[in-house]
């Protein structure tokens, strides 16, 4: 009986987009220039309909994200102003934000794939060196809140990378490589698999405190100077029942950069964090030249002639 309803059941739905196409299609021909969706796109709807009418809740998800897919595919202009977004990026912004959306994927569809990325001390003694790294590249499987959590991720990335141009980029990957070990550390101390949260959390919070004056829109319409943004954060976060510690980790892993990079050389002249030449040189060859952004800003400083200094400035007088 339960087969005989969902046969019924689609034969009906089947019947209504079947009138629902039929008038799309009178009411084109009638109005060329109105084109709402043409046959490609009801011929997809069909598709995503079919499949849902016969599928159980997981398989649903599996429907839309095909439907999406021929819609994203159907609209070619829309594919060619997402490609160059893209491309407008930073170069750490969308390596980072490509492979979260990767590891999403991989989530939702093969879980039990995730637990060779997650952090484990005991594995990483057995040479899976890997794992030091990839717990930093999951934030979630794919859904409609991990595209809305990918949107604030961007937001912290892109921020703090835009700050370093030019000659001081290596800075940058250098500070991320600080992150990555720290970040480490408070995993094998705080017993946590995936510290994704706390690393953004700590980008943001450097950009915040290199940028404290600037206007921050949140939630709401809310806005208030960067200064003061991470705080709003964490208590955004314990509002709505969100884990707050991997705030504070990122917190303190983005304070104690700032102590070592920025407070100390000034105050006692001990520069703890200066990045090596040796990885300034390779970043300047082998990664500046595929961040357009940076490129252009370190030609700028290669290539500017220094000024002569002069000492005699004055008018001058003719003599004779």
């Amino acid at each position: 009986m339960q087969f005989l309803d969902i046969v019924n059941q689609k034969q009906k739905i089947m019947k209504k987009l079947h009138k629902v196409r039929f008038e799309l299609t009178r009411n084109q021909s009638s109005h060329p220039e109105c084109d709402p969706l043409d046959h490609s796109g009801i011929s997809a709807m069909l598709m995503f309909m079919r499949s849902i009418i016969i599928c159980d809740q997981f398989n649903r998800e599996y429907s839309l994200i095909t439907f999406f897919i021929f819609i994203i595919i159907k609209h070619v202009n829309m594919l060619s102003d997402f490609n160059s977004w893209y491309k407008t990026q930073p170069l750490f912004t969308r390596t980072y934000v490509s492979v979260l959306v990767l590891f999403g994927i991989i989530g939702k569809f093969k879980p039990s794939y995730l637990w060779y990325l997650m952090f484990d001390a005991n594995k990483i003694f057995t040479l899976q060196i890997h794992r030091l790294f990839t717990h930093y590249f999951f934030s979630g499987t794919l859904s409609f809140s991990f595209i809305f959590h990918l949107l604030f991720i961007i937001f912290c990335i892109k921020n703090c990378e835009m700050m370093f141009e030019g000659s001081n980029y290596a800075d940058f990957y250098y500070m991320i490589l600080y992150f990555f070990i720290t970040g480490d550390i408070m995993c094998w101390l705080f017993d946590y698999g995936f510290l994704s949260a706390a690393f953004c959390f700590a980008l943001i919070y450097v950009w915040c405190k290199r940028k404290p004056f600037e206007t921050v829109r949140f939630y709401f319409g809310f806005q208030f100077k960067s200064e003061y943004f991470p705080w709003v954060l964490i208590a955004f976060h314990a509002i709505t029942d969100q884990d707050i510690v991997q705030d504070l980790i990122g917190l303190g892993i983005a304070h104690s950069y700032l102590l070592l990079k920025d407070f100390l050389p000034v105050t006692n002249s001990i520069a703890l964090l200066e990045t090596p030449q040796f990885f300034k040189n390779f970043v300047n060859k082998h990664i500046v030249k595929y961040a357009p952004f940076a490129r252009n800003r370190f030609n700028q400083q290669q290539f500017q002639q220094p000024q002569r200094q002069q000492f005699f400035q004055g008018q001058g007088i003719r003599l004779g």
